[in-house]
């Protein structure tokens, strides 16, 4: 079948044909804030639990600490990792550890979690980092300023007693109101998001590191620890339709540009691309699902992206030796069957979106950035096989020059290949069916 890929501005255009490349996007480059969202739940066992208690409680130890040295960084990504590699450091944080664990309302919480029967989604995790995080951060505050490494203070909050109600109460809401119970944590983080607008507006600084740490990590931490489960994926995306003029206006550069038709014609619901970047690499479009529902993912099941020695000894067995009896890791992780369904779920996860983005009928190829390219926008530029691409649509408003200069490419190509299959169109608005049509250039 054939698919279309809008391109807008002439000066990547002109640079795209003349090197016979489709560069692969970022998730932060594309048009959909929802794009890769991942409908994370939690479920496990105890040492499960505490293995992602401790991670929290590393990462924003480490946080805390490169604050301390450049206040720039609460700004950068968080870095998400899970051991220390110096001594020093590593047994500084053994003692921040054992103190935040040896807490009581640490170990009620811990022991709650281990009794819930439902499914932890994203708001209801993220309450209840909000509430130990001034645990945890009172116990990382301490133990700097006994190295003399911070000179601010934080409140302990107590949360012994909010757990143990919450223990004897979860029971009968996970029975009469399974369905309340997700709707009640994301009516109670919109509050607490909206009070902490509130006091940055009476804030004089807003950007001082003590704000940051008592009201914006918790939610930082959630949105960037989902890159434990993933490689950072890279797109390159189609559509089935090229006839819409808001697509046009949207993806064409207001009509100015144009639209590549690709087609492998083998008759198939897909077009299979062999890039040549970086060796071979032989990868057929996929079909996006439009719906409401995300895929739902367990973190603690999906963990893909770290490598197995960590994943062992930082979450599969905690720092007592206990090892986990969740049935559905344990001994199971990594298997050939855990890899099935990680690349299935990944590939369920970057080809869903919802209905309101169905118009476009969009195809997409997603590699990971990681495994195939680096982080320069140079080597998410792939190479592919000419004889793929079948033609070009002008947009209404393209200018005669850029035509020209897209043809006597083209041109120049198709005579070095042989080729006289290779076509041209001018985009013209149909006032009956209010679409584009293609109308074939003579040459």
């Amino acid at each position: 079948m054939e698919l279309y890929r809008f391109r807008s501005d002439p000066k990547y255009i002109i640079d795209e044909l003349q090197k016979n490349y489709l560069y692969f996007a970022l998730p932060n480059e594309l048009n959909d804030p929802m794009e890769g969202f991942l409908n994370i739940y939690w479920e496990g066992d105890v040492v499960l639990w505490r293995n992602f208690i401790k991670h929290y409680l590393y990462t924003l130890t480490r946080s805390v600490i490169r604050a301390t040295i450049d206040p720039k960084t609460i700004k950068e990504p968080l870095s998400i990792c899970s051991e220390y590699s110096n001594p020093e450091l590593r047994s500084l944080f053994e003692k921040i550890r054992n103190n935040f664990f040896d807490d009581k309302g640490i170990k009620a919480f811990v022991d709650y979690l281990t009794t819930l029967k439902h499914r932890i989604f994203i708001k209801e995790i993220e309450n209840y980092l909000s509430l130990i995080h001034f645990v945890a951060l009172s116990v990382i505050i301490d133990v700097l300023k006994e190295k003399q490494l911070v000179n601010w203070s934080v409140p302990k909050l107590e949360v012994l007693g909010f757990f143990n109600k919450m223990k004897f109460l979860m029971p009968s809401l996970e029975e009469q109101y399974p369905d309340a119970i997700n709707v009640f944590f994301i009516a109670s983080q919109k509050v607490k998001e909206d009070l902490n607008l509130l006091q940055k507006v009476n804030i004089e600084d807003v950007n001082d590191i003590k704000s940051f740490f008592l009201m914006d990590f918790p939610s930082k931490y959630i949105k960037e620890v989902r890159k434990i489960l993933f490689f950072t994926p890279c797109f390159v995306c189609f559509m089935e339709d090229f006839s819409s003029p808001s697509l046009w206006g949207y993806y064409g550069g207001k009509h100015k540009g144009l639209c590549l038709i690709f087609d492998d014609k083998k008759g198939q619901n897909e077009v299979k691309f062999k890039f040549t970047s970086g060796g071979v690499i032989s990868i057929t479009t996929q079909k996006i699902k439009y719906q409401k529902e995300y895929k739902k993912i367990n973190f603690f099941e999906m963990m893909g992206s770290l490598p197995l020695s960590v994943i062992e000894k930082s979450w599969l067995i905690d720092w007592e030796g206990n090892k986990t009896s969740f049935l559905k890791i344990g001994d199971n992780f990594l298997t050939d069957k855990w890899r099935k369904d990680y690349n299935k779920n990944l590939s369920e996860v970057f080809a869903t979106k919802i209905p309101d983005w169905e118009k476009e009928k969009e195809h997409r190829i997603v590699l990971q950035k990681e495994f195939v390219a680096g982080d320069s926008v140079e080597s998410r530029k792939f190479v592919y096989d000419f004889e793929l691409l079948k033609g070009i649509i002008f947009g209404l408003n393209a200018e005669d020059s850029f035509k020209v200069e897209v043809i006597q490419i083209i041109t120049k190509k198709c005579k070095e290949l042989g080729r006289k299959d290779f076509k041209f169109y001018q985009a013209e608005y149909n006032e009956e069916t209010g679409l584009i049509d293609k109308i074939e250039i003579r040459l």
